[in-house]
């Protein structure tokens, strides 16, 4: 039977792959459009008069933060999977933040926040497995 690693890794990455392609082209949309369509008093809340740094914050650091840790997962790189927990946190702590300060809800940020739930989830699983794998393998060799 596969360990957790491999049968989560290639489905974490499509997650973060997607999300952060969303993230950049939703930045993107917020900071070109205003607010791609969102009503004018969406940031009545907020510290914010435009949406040109929500649209920068979701761009760069939900975006970047979901892209880098599917590049990390993808090379094979040291830091993939506390990177890929870091970006789930993340996402987490933007659309909890998305609600607080814009006082509406749609399916969208319901689905990004699954998904963010799920990253952090694959990403627990898989830690598990490796540390399993580390010790049994370090078992092996202290009984030779």
């Amino acid at each position: 039977m596969k360990n957790y690693r491999e049968m989560y890794e290639p489905i974490l990455i499509g997650l973060l792959a997607f999300v952060g392609l969303a993230a950049v082209g939703g930045g993107i949309g917020l900071m070109v459009a205003n607010g791609s369509g969102l009503p004018a008093d969406t940031l009545s809340y907020s510290l914010f008069d435009s949406f040109v740094v929500p649209g920068l914050l979701l761009a760069i650091v939900v975006g970047g933060s979901q892209l880098v840790a599917a590049y990390l997962l993808l090379a094979n790189r040291r830091h993939g999977l506390a990177t890929s927990l870091l970006a789930g946190f993340i996402l987490l702590a933007w659309i909890y933040g998305e609600l607080y300060v814009t006082h509406a809800h749609s399916w969208l940020q319901t689905l990004m926040f699954a998904i963010g739930i799920i990253e952090v989830g694959f990403v627990a699983l898989m830690h598990g497995s490796a540390t399993s794998t580390l010790k049994s393998s370090r078992k092996s060799l202290h009984s030779h």
